[in-house]
This record gives C-alpha cells, sequence and structure tokens, in this order.
C-alpha cells in the first residue's frame, strides 16, 4: 500500500446536506485507526453562523496550509 499524504478533514455537526456523523468522523476515525497523519475541524458545530453548506468562510486557508507545511 503507498502512504497517503496528510489530510485535513473540515465538516460540521450543523451541516444538514452532509452531516459529519456519516461523513468526516468515520472518515477521522479511519485515518486514526490507520496511523495517518491527519487534522479534523468541526466547523460551526451547531449551525449557528449561518453559513451555507461548503461557504467559503468555513476555510481557514491559512491554517490548511500550516498543517501541511508542517506535515510534508
Amino acid at each position: 500500500t503507498l502512504p497517503l499524504p496528510p489530510m485535513v478533514l473540515i465538516a460540521s455537526d450543523g451541516d444538514s446536506s452532509t452531516p459529519a456523523a456519516v461523513n468526516g468522523k468515520p472518515l477521522k476515525d479511519l485515518c486514526d485507526r490507520s496511523r495517518l497523519i491527519c487534522q479534523y475541524t468541526n466547523i460551526d458545530p451547531t449551525g449557528s453562523l449561518g453559513y451555507g453548506h461548503g461557504h467559503w468562510q468555513h476555510f481557514k486557508v491559512a491554517e490548511i496550509v500550516a498543517f501541511l507545511k508542517k506535515n510534508r
């Protein structure tokens, strides 16, 4: 098996389009069991920020770049 690159998973417990419980969280669990480098970020967990599904404000570019540089 080829090693996978570090991953940043972005999910939201407040997302009704793609609930984190059936998407991001199981993938994070799989990464942890496989000892893959993976950062899980739960954005807008209550849905109170009002950003829509996939809205650009969910993605913190500087944090993602810093994680990838640290784990390259």
